[in-house]
């Protein structure tokens, strides 16, 4: 087994100029990556849930996690075991008052 290291692979954020709702994505090209860390904003004005990409970014689900999806609170952490998707972003399930960017961390296990 070799070393861990934290990473942050980039931000993802959700441009009300663009769309008030999602965010830009992340493609995740690390075939090292053994998790992931979302820190969210302090300030949300709807509930944001995770939906990842297995097809290079062209369609997206909602990340699931004991059968319920994965949600990220204003001034949350969320962790995730990295599971194969190869992009990610965030989804607000309402207008976002303001520009909201959401930073993505990774552990990556070097040799």
């Amino acid at each position: 087994m070799g070393r861990l290291q934290a990473t942050t692979l980039g931000t993802m954020t959700i441009d009300i100029s663009e769309d008030d709702q999602t965010s830009t994505a992340i493609t995740l090209g690390q075939p090292n990556l053994r998790g992931l860390s979302i820190f969210a904003p302090a300030a949300l004005t709807g509930l944001c849930k995770v939906k990842v990409s297995g097809d290079g970014g062209t369609t997206y689900q909602y990340l699931q996690s004991g059968g319920a999806d994965v949600e990220v609170g204003a001034g949350d952490c969320v962790v995730i075991d990295y599971a194969g998707f190869d992009s990610i972003l965030i989804h607000s399930a309402s207008a976002e008052a303001a520009d909201r960017s959401f930073v993505l961390k990774g552990v990556e296990e070097t040799r």
